[in-house]
């Protein structure tokens, strides 16, 4: 444990659909628009599994021949659950494999918790001690996907091709990057 530098656990939920009754639930663009829908018993519905991985890396290789380098993975864990209920078993499970990686850590390991932007994870990461002093971090390619769908709705939307790899361009050039890729969207917007 002692080249680990940094601790990364991540999170995720998927639907996945079951052979089962239940009512019809999905994104909030993609629900039905009235009561009568949302209230109906289906022969099928969807629900939210969650997944997670913890990982433990070391030091980020100097790599003069590339601008990105990936650190060395040292052990990952994945763990996942099939739906049920503000995902209890999901996250105590989780937690458990989380906190054993903790309690063995050498001082001065970073900490990271990646996410998508649901409210329901930030929600449950922010109001999670376990996770205090842990780095909240939106991922990369969630991100992407939402900015993507702010362009396509500008009078001139990028080609989603020629956005996704302007944006990984930007990336490499840390914050100032980020910045100039979500100003020109912003932009977009307020011409």
């Amino acid at each position: 444990m002692q080249e680990t530098k940094v601790l990364a656990v991540s999170l995720d939920g998927v639907n996945v659909r079951l052979n089962a009754p239940g009512k019809k639930k999905g994104r909030p663009t993609e629900r039905p628009k009235d009561e009568v829908s949302m209230s109906r018993e289906t022969p099928s519905c969807f629900k939210n599994a969650m997944v997670g991985v913890c990982g433990l890396y070391g030091e980020v290789p100097q790599n003069t021949s590339s601008n990105t380098s990936t650190p060395k993975r040292l052990y990952g864990n994945c763990i996942a659950r099939m739906p049920e209920d503000h995902a209890a078993t999901f996250k105590r499970k989780f937690e458990a494999e989380a906190n054993s990686m903790l309690v063995r850590l050498p001082k001065g390991v970073v900490k990271i918790v990646l996410m998508d932007g649901g409210r329901n994870l930030w929600g449950y990461g922010n109001a999670t001690k376990l996770y205090d002093g842990f780095e909240k971090l939106l991922d990369f390619h969630h991100a992407m996907e939402h900015i993507s769908q702010e362009r396509e709705q500008c009078d001139q939307p990028l080609e989603p091709r020629a956005f996704s790899a302007k944006a990984r361009r930007n990336r490499r050039h840390g914050i100032a990057g980020w910045r100039r890729c979500c100003l020109s969207t912003m932009t977009a917007y307020i011409a």
